[in-house]
């Protein structure tokens, strides 16, 4: 199953249609929302892959959204740009988080290749660990967030449910329980 479904949040209409043609053109399934708040409702009825946010935006803004993400679901994938970036806001987007943090104005290659290694890092994950239910796309999704911190993880299950799987692909701190 290719990984292709993201979700552009912008609250400025130029913003969102470039980086719709920028992920369409590359042949990835993008839906725009020009708020957070609409965003939420488009996460709500339907899973994305991918969410891709602007940081400052009126309302609701990219770190909210990324909290209200985060509260939803764990396992969602948010990469967050912004043309007001600061070491502090970079900082705060990674620990509530996000799986990387852009600069605009953004060189195409470079959000082409951190969105191509956010959905590969996936789409590896279902080779490694078939699974066809929301509740495992939302495991490997975790395993994702997982693998970037220092964090000690415990997995927990019945033997043969795939728990060393998992452990091999967070590359972390782990313990392992056989139940």
């Amino acid at each position: 199953m290719a990984r292709k479904s993201i979700l552009v949040v912008d609250d400025e209409k130029n913003q969102r249609e470039i980086l719709e043609t920028i992920l369409s053109g590359e042949g990835y399934d993008v839906t725009t929302a020009s708020s957070g708040e609409a965003a939420m409702k488009f996460v709500e009825s339907r899973r994305f892959d991918l969410v891709l946010t602007d940081l400052k935006m009126t309302g609701m803004s990219g770190l909210d959204l990324l909290k209200e993400l985060t509260n939803f679901d764990k396992s969602i994938i948010v990469i967050l740009l912004t043309a007001h970036g600061s070491v502090d806001s970079a900082v705060d987007a990674l620990r509530l988080g996000a799986f990387d943090y852009l600069q605009k104005p953004y060189d195409s290659e470079k959000l082409l290749d951190t969105v191509s290694r956010a959905l590969n890092k996936l789409s590896a994950l279902d080779t490694e660990i078939v699974s066809v239910s929301p509740e495992m796309d939302k495991v490997k999704k975790l395993i994702l967030k997982i693998a970037k911190s220092n964090s000690t993880v415990l997995i927990r299950g019945e033997s043969g449910t795939g728990k060393e799987l998992i452990a091999r692909s967070i590359h972390t701190n782990l313990s392992l329980i056989h139940i």
